[in-house]
């Protein structure tokens, strides 16, 4: 079933992170500076207890043309891109924060404990993509009524983690601080075109219906490792190119996979990637673990 055009979109279902790397494809939970290594999988990091979130679209500056006391007409200029926006959640991830700033989790300084910063002077964030997931129910005529996905995709971001505050007998919500840019590419590497009539093929925000909420995994190739195991079991093994809930991507140009298990996650590329190909695959799941 195709992604509904049009319906109702309602809670806040899934949030998810992914870094990328210096061409623009998704490498998972991996430092930029580190990259994605020769026959290792990384996935989009899911992090829970998400809450709400007041990202938006800036609004343009109105200027008013006036005839005497009555208006007569109205000019916007500008607007349109995505503002920083915080994204409240009630899960404390140290991972997150150290992966986001490029600092560490230390367990050394003492084994039974562990300690994150916020490493506020670190200017260089990571380059990132953010995936945000709501229910959504169909008002297509063919499909009307059929609950979907509406996933709310940022390709190029950086974030911060900012503690919550304290209080008495309440949860502490703590804040994905999040600055949207502007990118070129999709997560799995193929640039924007003329299919999607993006004024000069670029766009901070973008969204994606589907049957069941996404997630990616990525891949590097290396001549001799012929399958991958996806972060979590698909819900489908439907392999075929550019029309399938697997989507596949090998440096930016899709493919179909030969097959991809439902019960163990393994994708099966149609032979194994050549050394250092980059190999992303977006596929629809419901986080069933592997």
């Amino acid at each position: 079933m195709a992604g509904a055009n049009k319906g109702n979109a309602a809670g806040f279902a899934y949030f998810q992170i992914y870094t990328k790397n210096t061409t623009g494809e998704a490498i998972g939970q991996v430092a930029q500076s580190t990259g994605l290594a020769q026959n290792t999988t990384s996935s989009a990091l899911l992090i829970g207890g998400g809450t709400s979130t007041d990202f938006s679209a800036r609004e343009p500056t109105v200027v008013e043309f006036r005839d005497a006391d009555a208006i007569a007409g109205k000019m916007g200029f500008g607007g349109g891109d995505i503002q920083p926006f915080n994204i409240d959640v009630e899960e404390i991830n140290a991972t997150a924060a150290a992966l986001f700033t490029q600092s560490n989790v230390d367990t050394t300084t003492n084994t039974s404990w562990s300690i994150t910063g916020a490493n506020s002077k670190q200017t260089n964030l990571e380059d990132v993509g953010v995936i945000l997931s709501q229910r959504f129910q169909s008002r297509d005529s063919a499909t009307a009524g059929t609950n979907q996905y509406v996933h709310h995709i940022l390709p190029a971001c950086d974030v911060r983690v900012l503690p919550g505050g304290l209080s008495y007998q309440a949860t502490s919500s703590w804040q994905f601080n999040i600055t949207p840019s502007f990118a070129s590419k999709f997560p799995w590497g193929e640039a924007f075109g003329a299919t999607q009539a993006w004024t000069d093929n670029e766009t901070d925000y973008f969204w994606l219906t589907a049957d069941n909420p996404i997630s990616l995994t990525a891949f590097t190739g290396d001549g001799a490792q012929a399958t991958f195991i996806a972060g979590y079991r698909p819900t489908s093994a439907v392999v075929t190119v550019n029309a399938t809930p697997n989507f596949y991507a090998e440096n930016g140009t899709a493919e179909a996979l030969t097959s991809i298990s439902v019960t163990t996650g393994v994708a099966t590329p149609d032979a194994a990637p050549d050394a250092d190909k980059r190999c992303v695959l977006v596929y629809e799941t419901i986080f069933t673990a592997i």
